[in-house]
């Protein structure tokens, strides 16, 4: 027999103990001790559970994709809301809601992504209502063919649309006009130092700002607030409807803070712009531009 295919006991290596064997010893007392009352709140809590999470427009979209599915799956189709849906309901629904949108386009057409989103929270809704619920393979090349329909008949379309927001020049706006005030309130050794700054403010708006610099949160309580790296600005109006600005900045190559590795991140950005940048910003500094 061979030796090593023994099966003695003295063969047989134990394992280590686990040293994390008595983790949450603590905590298990304290359910135990109390499993009356867990038991309880639990049940409490999972049936007042809430489906709400993600951000404020997300919770928005999704309370708003349901909304218009039950509306459309009670008054018009006329089921009763707890009726489990079919595949059929929801594609009637997905045919006919481009005709109740106001889309932004000049002609009031609805953006495709605009019902690709709802499409997606309509079914979030129903798999999370409707235990079971799900679209097979053969429906989803039918919902393929049911927005191909809809790019036909011009119900929806694929060109982006513009929202308006003139925040930034705003911004620029009373950078500039804070520039000039302080010139003409206090004085200044040299106007061309001042017409220097504004034109170099406005270069860099013009040249180096990008839209992706600038977000907006929108379903949010709080006023809209513009964020760059260093910048927050929050925006709110006055008595009379005039945008006013706070700022809090963050001073980040200042003494102190010579040592921080974002240093490095601000000598790679200098390195990063535009030679003509460069030589039109000192221009600007000596009076020769």
């Amino acid at each position: 027999m061979d030796a090593y295919n023994s099966s003695d006991d003295e063969d047989v290596i134990p394992p280590p103990p686990n040293p994390f064997a008595n983790s949450g010893t603590r905590a298990i007392k304290n359910m135990l001790e109390n499993a009356e009352e867990a038991r309880k709140q639990s049940k409490v809590a999972s049936r007042g559970l809430q489906l709400v999470y993600g951000a404020k427009g997300s919770q928005y979209l999704r309370q708003r994709a349901k909304n218009l599915f039950f509306a459309f799956y009670t008054g018009v189709l006329g089921h009763r809301e707890d009726r489990f849906p079919t595949y059929e309901d929801f594609e009637r629904f997905l045919l006919d809601i481009p005709h109740r949108l106001d889309g932004r386009h000049a002609n009031g057409t609805v953006s495709e992504s605009t019902v690709v989103s709802l499409q997606t929270d309509v079914l979030q809704v129903l798999e999370e209502t409707f235990e079971g619920f799900k679209i097979s393979k053969g429906n989803e090349a039918r919902i393929k063919s049911v927005f191909y329909t809809l790019r036909q008949k011009g119900l929806i379309t694929t060109t982006p649309s513009r929202e308006m927001q003139w925040i930034t020049s705003n911004v620029l706006f009373e950078m500039l006009q804070t520039t000039f005030r302080n010139a003409i309130t206090t004085g200044t050794p040299s106007w061309s130092i001042v017409i220097a700054k504004a034109l170099s403010l406005a270069l860099v708006s013009a040249t180096a700002a990008r839209v992706g610099d600038v977000s907006r949160s929108h379903r949010y309580a709080d006023d809209y607030v513009l964020k760059w790296a260093d910048v927050t600005i929050k925006v709110s109006e006055d008595e009379v409807g005039r945008p006013v600005f706070r700022a809090k900045i963050t001073l980040r190559h200042t003494k102190g803070h010579n040592g921080r590795i974002l240093i490095d991140r601000y000598y790679a950005a200098i390195r990063a712009i535009s030679i003509t940048v460069k030589v039109t910003a000192h221009d600007l500094r000596r009076g020769t531009a």
